[in-house]
Parts: C-alpha cells; sequence; structure tokens
C-alpha cells in the first residue's frame, strides 16, 4: 500500500497542474469563482473538491451548449451556419 496521501488543498502551482491551467489563466477564470482558502498567515490553497465542483459545473454548461448546437443543426444546418 502505498504512503501517498492526495492533498485536499492545493497551492496555486498544484492547483493549475490539476486543472490544467497555466497560473494566470486560473487566476483569471477559477481563482476568481473559487476563493482560495486562508491556512495561515501567508498561506492560502485551492479545496481540490471546490476545483472538481467548478469543473463538474462548466462540463455541464458545456454539453447543454452541445446539445442546443446539435438540436439547431437538426432543425435548420445551413440557416444556422449562416447566422
Amino acid at each position: 500500500m502505498s504512503d501517498l496521501i492526495t492533498p485536499r488543498v492545493l497551492k496555486l502551482h498544484e492547483a493549475c497542474r490539476y486543472v490544467g491551467l497555466s497560473e494566470g489563466t486560473f487566476l483569471n477564470s477559477i481563482g476568481r469563482e473559487v476563493p482560495p482558502l486562508r491556512m495561515s498567515p501567508g498561506r492560502k490553497g485551492w479545496d481540490r473538491l471546490a476545483l472538481d465542483r467548478w469543473v463538474d459545473a462548466r462540463t455541464r454548461e458545456s454539453e447543454a451548449g452541445s446539445d442546443a448546437f446539435k438540436v439547431a443543426q437538426e432543425e435548420a444546418p445551413l440557416d444556422y451556419l449562416i447566422s
């Protein structure tokens, strides 16, 4: 059995790696919606489960948008491309 523990609270570089974004992109997107936890003076981190919820919500939005695109294409495929 492994002695490795998956951290619940991630430092900035770990959170960026976890979601696959650069620090700038992370701070300007997820970082604005998922506030960091203040672990101690001068130390903050992001809750891994909160990051999962954020990604799950974006996935649902993306899937909903994809469904709308499919419906529009089926109803009027050429009109949708022109508009």
